[in-house]
């Protein structure tokens, strides 16, 4: 426990700070040292409650993570407005998030253990905010339940064509130029992104 905040462990402090480490410089360049400074402990007291420093990066930022998905926002459920305009703002959302949580995997392309046990835990994780694939795939299908979408309609994979344009407008930033600005997607082609995939194609 610490003497501060005795309702916290060690490991969750190290934790915290590695996603708080995270969140205010990025991940490229983080060392343990950073971490063990930044926490208040010696280098090596970090091994005592992680195995290797993999675990507590990825640990770290699965945190970071989390605290990204976990706004406070509220978003259109079923049945409000129209399917068309809410979907616009889950895109928004999704583009918002992504654009941030993107940038942290950056300083770990070359650790893929890291990167596979973050991924690892925050798709089996019991509790903390839904992964993207599930906050659309669950509002769609309360809407087909509402009976606003086509009872037919295969609303899983929907969920997923529009993640995919989310993640295809954000990645190109983090592998060609992740220093650069973000690019901006305007609500108009928030807008034609979203009533292509809602009418379908022919």
């Amino acid at each position: 426990m610490l003497r501060d905040s005795p309702e916290r462990s060690l490991r969750e402090h190290l934790i915290a700070t590695a996603a708080r480490l995270i969140a205010e410089r990025g991940s490229v360049g983080l060392t343990v040292r950073d971490v063990a400074r930044a926490a208040g402990v010696a280098d090596g007291a970090l091994y005592n409650h992680f195995s290797d420093r993999d675990e507590l990066f990825a640990e770290g930022l699965r945190a970071y993570v989390e605290s990204v998905m976990d706004q406070d926002l509220r978003l259109p459920q079923a049945g409000e407005g129209t399917v068309q305009g809410n979907l616009q703002v889950y895109m928004r959302f999704a583009l918002d998030t992504l654009g941030r949580i993107l940038p942290a995997f950056l300083g770990f392309m070359n650790h893929h253990a890291v990167i596979a046990r973050a991924f690892h835990q925050l798709a089996n994780a019991e509790a903390g905010p839904a992964p993207l694939p599930h906050v659309f795939g669950d509002y769609l299908a309360a809407e087909q339940a509402a009976g606003r979408l086509a009872a037919t309609a295969d609303v899983r994979s929907g969920a997923t064509l529009l993640i995919g344009v989310c993640h295809d407008l954000t990645l190109p930033r983090l592998l060609v130029d992740p220093s650069g600005p973000a690019r901006t997607v305007s609500d108009e082609q928030i807008h034609d992104l979203v009533a292509t995939v809602l009418n379908g194609l022919l």
